[in-house]
């Protein structure tokens, strides 16, 4: 979409340091469509972001890059301990489950490996994967980008596969014998143990992965115990979140409790923990419901995208967002404080013990300690390359996309290439709501108000 130099269009803050022009995507509605299982993930390039979230076993952290590798990690110094290279990048998170490691790569195989790195075996779904392994006792479940959700045995056999309309990207659950998956065909599935359909429930648009509640509290987790040996959940909730603006409840036969509206679109950015539920959305913020009816208890407004779900720690909530940062609320809202990195964050922080780790699009795998909010290390990957320009792309079609977000474009900043921020505190200040910032951000995420062309020339 192009912008013209329409002098009713034309704006400059109050100091005269920012000339830039405001567009109301209201008018371009029938422009605008989601971006595609295919636009989303099938051009992914090499480098060395790290979108995946991260694993845990015995002192190791295990994380994937798009630099085609997955690595472990000394959880006390970051020393690689060993890493294992794929076909292409890699944006499944491993699955460490029964002393062996499972993920997919976008080369289209599904990978087994030993504790120690080394390959088992590995199977080709005939499609990328980017979505990420459960592991119910001797059961493997995994989903692939034609929409195939396969369930496989510890030696590699394929126990069955159900076809779903569209490409799968959500983490699976599972509860009380049925396991869920999210769909890019706007539907969550719930399976039985042989892979029979359930039931199906169809939301407006594409929906997240399934987050199960219990009681209040997060109820699902991989396990060693068999399929039959689960126990059973006392009145079970799952949640899923919409690109149709909504979070929504559902009972263990896929009955709608209740649905929460957003104002915006949820790209899956789930999590729960002690009666409620925090959703991330396109436009920055996240919202803490109430687990039980559905009423808001509070949001918190971000500067950028937030892709992945809340981690809840004792009585902190942890989750980072395309501004670069990881933040850390108190359980009402309250910023306690935040992280800065070199590049967007799309993968979840993982919690253990008074560290977080997590991996940025500026290539480094990050581990803070909470209570000193201070590096103890980090990790670069590959080759050193950011996937900033990608993940422009495809911030931007999101962007395009949400009609109810005005566009902006400001000055260049000191990068030198384009990016896209969310601006909401520097257009709060310019009197505008709801805004997203075209034009670049440095390494402290802030816009450089140099007077330039309006489209950043």
């Amino acid at each position: 979409m192009k912008y013209n130099k329409d002098e009713s269009n034309y704006k400059e803050d109050s100091g005269g340091n920012a000339k830039y022009y405001v567009h109301d995507q209201k008018e371009h509605q029938e422009q605008q469509q989601l971006p595609t299982f295919r636009q989303v993930f099938y051009e992914v390039p090499k480098s060395g972001s790290i979108v995946s979230f991260s694993d845990f076993h015995n002192g190791v952290v295990y994380f994937s890059s798009l630099d085609t590798n997955i690595y472990a990690v000394s959880v006390d110094t970051g020393e690689v301990i060993w890493k294992f290279k794929t076909g292409a990048p890699v944006m499944s998170t491993p699955l460490v489950h029964n002393d062996r490691i499972y993920f997919g790569s976008n080369d289209g195989h599904f990978y087994c490996l030993d504790i120690d790195g080394s390959l088992i075996w590995k199977k080709y779904t005939g499609d990328i994967i980017v979505s990420s392994a459960i592991g119910i006792g001797d059961m493997i479940f995994i989903g692939n980008g034609s929409g195939y959700f396969f369930c496989f045995s510890p030696d590699g056999n394929e126990l069955w596969k159900f076809k779903t309309g569209d490409g799968i990207m959500a983490v699976p659950s599972a509860a009380n014998g049925l396991v869920f998956i999210g769909s890019y065909d706007k539907s969550v599935y719930a399976l039985d143990i042989n892979g029979k359909l359930r039931w199906k429930f169809t939301a407006g648009e594409r929906t997240s992965a399934a987050l199960i509640m219990s009681e209040g509290r997060n109820a699902f987790s991989n396990t060693k115990r068999s399929w039959k040996e689960m126990p059973q959940l006392k009145n079970p909730t799952i949640y899923c979140a919409s690109y149709d603006n909504h979070l929504y409840a559902l009972d263990i036969n896929g009955t709608t409790l209740w649905k929460f509206n957003c104002g915006t679109s949820v790209p899956g950015g789930i999590g729960g923990e002690n009666g409620t539920v925090y959703a991330g959305t396109i436009n920055g913020t996240i919202f803490a419901i109430d687990a039980k009816n559905g009423n808001e208890k509070w949001n918190f407004r971000t500067g950028g995208m937030i892709t992945a779900g809340a981690e809840i720690k004792g009585n902190r909530v942890y989750f980072t967002s395309f501004d670069q940062k990881l933040y850390c609320l108190s359980e009402k809202g309250e910023k306690l404080w935040d992280f800065l990195t070199g590049g967007p964050i799309v993968s979840r922080p993982l919690i253990v013990g008074d560290r977080a780790f997590f991996g940025s699009s500026d290539t480094l795998f990050y581990c803070i300690n909470t209570k000193e909010r201070a590096v103890e290390w980090t990790r670069r990957t590959g080759f050193g390359q950011q996937a900033i320009d990608y993940a422009q792309k495809i911030s931007n079609i999101f962007v395009e996309y949400d009609r109810k977000i005005f566009k902006v474009w400001v000055p260049e900043t000191t990068k030198s290439h384009d990016s896209i921020v969310n601006a909401a505190e520097y257009t709060t200040k310019l009197g505008l709501d709801t805004t997203f910032a075209y034009g670049g951000f440095h390494s402290y995420g802030s816009l450089n108000k140099k007077k330039k062309d309006a489209y950043g020339r």
